[in-house]
């Protein structure tokens, strides 16, 4: 029922991870292509922030989750049972694992891509998700490849022109930045804007992409 609690005993620095059922089916039910903070034990704690992504594979549905103030990534499939634990991911160095902030998603030519930022080490990394619910790392970008961001907090991923964009928000610069994934699975830095007087997003905390008329706003 929606008040079963989900446990996971390997969860980050071997802590016990306790959800709701109901969350884990609202973030599979609304299937966004952006991550929703979910709380272990629904305290509303920032120390329990778990941050939750809905991933579809063909027919299948998987969750992508991580701590808000941990290292790496879990993948999951919900089950009647629980929650079974497909893959963790640590944070090997330089890969922007620490403090997962926001994850976006998007399917392109029957390939599913998973986009992450880390909003303690400051980047994005790129993933491809199998059939059975692994991932697998394409590229990662960030202050090591002097790209200037600091505490990324939201990002979408959208196609345009037959290409695949990633837009990054972050607080610590308050600022916007463009990315492109390339045939090759890597991402390349295409344009950045600052806040300034007359834009107003500083610290910026929310953002939402859409497409109108071959337009992304």
């Amino acid at each position: 029922g929606t008040g079963t609690v989900f446990l996971d005993a390997e969860w980050f620095s071997g802590e016990t991870l306790a959800l709701a059922h109901c969350d884990l089916e609202r973030v599979l039910d609304t299937a966004a292509s952006t991550s929703e903070t979910i709380y272990a034990k629904q305290s509303g704690l920032h120390t329990d922030a778990v941050v939750a992504l809905a991933v579809t594979v063909g027919t299948k549905e998987y969750l992508v989750m991580s701590s808000s103030d941990g290292y790496g990534l879990r993948t999951y499939r919900l089950t009647a049972d629980g929650l079974d634990r497909l893959q963790k991911i640590g944070d090997p160095e330089g890969a922007y694992l620490h403090g997962v902030a926001t994850m976006a998603t998007i399917e392109v030519g029957g390939v599913d891509y998973v986009f992450k930022d880390g909003s303690e080490d400051h980047g994005s990394s790129a993933y491809t998700m199998s059939g059975a619910g692994w991932l697998l790392e394409q590229s990662r970008l960030g202050v090591d490849q002097f790209l200037p961001i600091d505490t990324p907090t939201q990002m979408d991923a959208f196609t345009l022109g037959g290409k695949i964009y990633v837009l990054v928000a972050a607080a610590g610069t308050s600022s916007l930045t463009l990315l492109e994934l390339d045939s090759s699975g890597a991402l390349i830095a295409r344009d950045q804007v600052m806040d300034e007087l007359y834009t107003r997003f500083q610290g910026v905390q929310v953002m939402e992409v859409f497409l109108r008329s071959d337009q992304a706003y």
